[in-house]
Formats: C-alpha cells, structure tokens, sequence
C-alpha cells in the first residue's frame, strides 16, 4: 500500500477518535457548568470562543452530548464507528429510549437524503432548521420556524412596545428587549454584578455613616 494511503487511513482514525472524546468532554462541561470558571455563559459560547470550533461543529456536538445524556447509546455508536457525528446529529430531534434502536440503525444503514427524509416524516419542524450566519461585519442574518402561537405572542409585543414608543416596533427590536429582560433576571453572571454592586453600595453607605459618625464627635 502506498504509505500516504496508510497515513490518511491513521489521520481519519485520529480524527473520529477526536470526535468521540469532544463529546465525552462537552457532555461534562455542559452537566457541570464548567464554561463559567472562563467566563463563558453557555456550552456553545465555551465550544465557539474557547475552542474555535465552527457554529455548526458547536451545536452538532452539544446536541449529541446532552441527548446521549438519556442515551448513551448515541454516543457509543460514534465510539464504534457505526455512526457519524452528521448522522447522529441528524436523528437527535427524533431518538428517544423507547425507539433507538430504530433510529440508530437507520443512522447506521440509511444514505443521508433519505434519513434526513426520515427525520423530517417523524418530526415536520426539521423542515425549517435555525440558522444564523453573518451578512456583514456586525450583522446577521437569524432564520426559525416558530409555531402560530409564537408568532402571534411576537406580534402581540409588537404592538405593545409600537403603543409604549409611540413607533413602529420591528421583531428585531422586541427580541432585544425579550432577551434583555430574560437576562436581567436569569442570567448567573448578571445576578452575580447585581449582588456585587448591592454589596459595594452597602460598603459605601457603612463608610459614608461612619464617616458621619467621626464628624459629629
């Protein structure tokens, strides 16, 4: 055999070898909340900055660590070759305990275009994937399926921020204050400034009275 063709062979196995143990790690980082002692405030934001892993890489691996949390099945199957990371991604939306064996053997057997057929049969709002890709230097382009309710909630809250600004409201601009909102109140890292900036006023206000104190001696 000609040594290149043996030496693709061994870099396709570091490769997949590779794969599995990102998932082993994610999988942990994700269960433990281990993206905060950097700093980050998700996995994705951890698998995207932390270790320059692609978009797509970062959900891919996400999405296939925390569903082999109920069945590590999935994750074994890309241990053993039987599967791809594409595939096994692929089948995560639609494999539960009850049914993994069907799944992960069409994952194992099925060309690609026929299993994403498959997929979408079991589970319509594959059909409408998320995807979010930059359109210019520090804009991007956000594409979902939402269901009727959503959507008319979303209108709903247009209207009401077009009342409160006396303005048209666009989606992008209710999203924004949704998400902010959202933040304020369950985001760790912002609940930990808060308390910190309560404590340093407190400190202020202790020095501030003290202070008081010595004056009026």
């Amino acid at each position: 055999m000609n040594p290149i063709h043996h030496r693709a062979l061994q870099a396709v196995a570091k490769f997949k070898t590779s794969e599995s143990d990102l998932i082993d790690i994610i999988q942990e980082i994700d269960h433990e909340k281990s993206y905060r002692e950097k700093g980050f405030t998700s996995s994705y934001d951890y698998c995207l900055k932390f270790l320059k892993l692609s978009d797509s890489t970062s959900f891919n691996l996400i999405a296939i660590a925390r569903k082999s949390q109920k069945i590590p099945e999935l994750k074994q199957a890309i241990k053993d070759n039987l599967i791809t990371v594409s595939n096994a991604k692929k089948i995560t939306s639609v494999i539960t305990a009850e049914n993994k064996n069907h799944w992960l053997a069409l994952a194992q057997t099925l060309p690609k275009a026929k299993l994403e057929k498959e997929v979408a049969r079991v589970n319509p709002k594959i059909l409408t994937p998320e995807k979010i890709k930059y359109v210019s230097e520090n804009r991007l382009k956000l594409e979902l399926g939402i269901t009727e309710e959503l959507m008319n909630d979303l209108k709903r809250a247009q209207e009401i921020l077009s009342q409160k600004t006396k303005a048209h409201a666009t989606i992008e601009e209710v999203l924004g204050k949704v998400l902010k909102a959202y933040l304020e109140n369950e985001d760790p890292l912002e609940k930990a400034k808060r308390a910190q900036n309560a404590k340093t006023d407190q400190n202020a206000e202790k020095d501030q009275n003290a202070e008081k104190d010595q004056n009026a001696e």
